[in-house]
C-alpha cells in the first residue's frame, strides 16, 4: 500500500486551467488519460480519465510532480521516458486510492500554439505480463473476424488427438464455392459477414470434444471426435452442408451459399501425424470440388493417388514451361 500524501500549507497550490494549457483541445477527449507536464514535471492539465484511473481528486492532482505518484521503484523508468519523449509505451505503477495499479503509458513533446514545447502522458490501464502473454496467446491462435481457431490451434488439437484419442475421428476440410463472387459483387464487408454466418453455423455442428476452425480465406477445417464409420461421417457431413446452403440474409438479399467438403477418417493408431491428416482431407476437398462442387469426399486410397498424380503433372508442366520444353 503506497504512503498517503496529505494536503497542507506545503502543497504546491493549482495553477489555474486556462485555454492556453489546452490549446490543442487533447483535454477536453475523455477516453484515454491524460496528463500534461511543465518543464519541472509538475501536472498542469489533466482530463477525467487519468483522474479517475488513479482515484484522486481532479483539485489535489494539479500542481504536483508526476513523480510523486508513480512507485519509488519505478521512478527512473518514468524519467527516462519523459526525457526521451518519443511515445513509446511502458508500464509503471501508479498511485490508485490506497493501492497501486499498473498503467501503461507513453509521453510526447508536442508544441504550443506560442512555440513553445511541452510534455503529454497518455495513460491507460495496464495488464499483468500473465494477461499480457494469454493475450498474445490467444491472438496468435484465434481468427478474429470469427473468433474461431486458426491454423496454428487446429495443429496443436490434432496433433493432441492423434496422440491421446482412442477412437476415430474425422478431419474435415472445407471451402465455400464459387466465394469470391460474393466479396467482388457485394464487397470484402459483406462477404466477411457471410464468412461470419458461416462460422456459426459449422459451430451449431459440433458436439463434446469437437472444434472448428478458420485457417485461411473461405478454408474451414472441423475435427469430430468419435466418428466410427464411414456412414456416421457421410451422414453428418450431408447434414452440414444442407445447412451452410440455406440462403444467409444480406443486405435485403438471400445470398445462396454452398460449400465442398473433404473427409479423412483418421484412426489414432495408424500413427499418422497432423500434417499427414491434413493432407488427406485437403486431397478429398480438391476431389469434391473437381466433381462439381457443393458436394462431399471420403479420403481413400484412389483420391490420394489422384492428388499425387495431379501434382505429378502440374509439377512437370511447370518445369517443362520454365525450361521451354513446350
Amino acid at each position: 500500500m503506497p504512503p498517503p500524501i496529505h494536503r497542507d500549507a506545503s502543497s504546491p497550490t493549482p495553477p489555474a486551467k486556462g485555454p492556453e494549457l489546452d490549446a490543442l483541445g487533447l483535454f477536453h477527449q475523455d477516453l484515454v488519460g491524460m496528463v500534461r507536464l511543465d518543464a519541472a514535471g509538475r501536472i498542469v492539465v489533466t482530463n477525467g480519465a487519468f483522474t479517475r484511473m488513479l482515484e484522486l481528486p481532479p483539485d489535489w492532482v494539479l500542481g504536483h510532480i508526476l513523480e510523486d505518484l508513480v512507485h519509488a521503484e519505478d521512478g527512473e523508468a518514468l524519467a527516462d521516458a519523459t526525457r526521451r519523449a518519443d511515445g513509446v509505451p511502458l508500464r509503471l505503477r501508479f498511485r490508485a486510492g490506497d493501492d497501486w495499479a499498473e498503467v501503461r503509458c507513453a509521453f510526447t513533446a508536442l508544441e504550443d500554439h506560442d512555440g513553445g514545447a511541452h510534455l503529454v502522458g497518455l495513460l491507460t490501464e495496464g495488464q499483468s505480463l500473465e494477461e499480457e502473454e494469454d493475450q498474445a496467446s490467444r491472438q496468435a491462435r484465434f481468427d478474429p473476424l470469427t473468433g474461431m481457431g486458426n491454423r496454428l490451434l487446429l495443429l496443436e488439437q490434432l496433433g493432441d488427438r492423434l496422440v491421446s484419442a482412442d477412437s476415430r475421428l474425422a478431419v474435415v476440410a472445407l471451402n465455400l464455392d464459387r466465394f469470391k463472387a460474393i466479396n467482388d459483387s457485394l464487397g470484402q464487408a459483406s462477404g466477411d459477414e457471410v464468412l461470419v454466418e458461416i462460422a456459426r453455423r459449422l459451430q451449431s455442428f459440433l458436439q463434446p470434444g469437437d472444434s472448428a476452425s478458420r485457417i485461411a480465406g473461405d478454408d474451414f477445417v472441423l475435427l469430430w471426435c468419435d466418428v466410427a464409420t464411414k456412414v456416421h461421417a457421410n451422414a453428418r457431413v450431408i447434414r452440414m452442408l444442407q445447412a451452410i446452403s440455406e440462403p444467409v440474409q444480406l443486405e435485403g438479399l438471400n445470398i445462396q451459399v454452398s460449400a465442398s467438403a473433404g473427409v479423412a477418417l483418421v484412426d489414432p493408431a495408424e500413427g499418422l501425424s497432423a500434417d499427414q491428416a491434413m493432407t488427406q482431407a485437403g486431397a478429398a476437398l480438391q476431389a469434391a470440388k473437381g466433381g462439381g462442387r457443393a458436394r462431399h469426399v471420403l479420403y481413400d486410397h484412389d483420391v490420394g493417388v489422384v492428388a499425387r498424380d495431379r501434382l505429378r503433372v502440374d509439377t512437370g508442366l511447370r518445369d517443362a514451361l520454365e525450361n521451354g520444353d513446350l
